[in-house]
């Protein structure tokens, strides 16, 4: 990389459930499958070292019904927009999120374990 070339790196895989999203959700009484977030990262070298020229966060939401997505949609832009720590970086954003529905269809004959 001390020719200047940009490399890029994964700053996170995690399956998590964001405390913003979380607490959105919450309080709009949306219900969600799940939610999995990953991050990647830019690193360039500078004069003062090596740092971050972009930041890509791809959240990808499971709903249960595609009558959620617009919803869904919103709150996860508002969970961006109310970050700490997306608020708190410096570096070049670019949010892409994905929203999946899973629908469930069953057999007249079939049920669904309750769990």
């Amino acid at each position: 990389m001390a020719d200047g070339r940009q490399r890029t790196c994964c700053l996170a895989r995690l399956r998590v459930v964001t405390t913003t999203f979380q607490a959105l959700a919450a309080y709009s009484d949306f219900h969600f499958t799940d939610l999995e977030v990953e991050v990647l990262g830019n690193v360039v070298k500078s004069e003062s070292g090596y740092t971050f020229n972009e930041i890509v966060i791809r959240p990808k939401l499971t709903i249960s019904s595609d009558e959620e997505r617009a919803r869904a949609d919103r709150l996860l832009e508002k969970a961006k927009r109310l970050c700490l720590v997306s608020r708190a970086l410096s570096t070049t954003q670019k949010f892409e999120p994905q929203i999946h529905a899973t629908s469930l269809v069953m057999e007249d004959s079939q049920a669904l374990p309750v769990q």
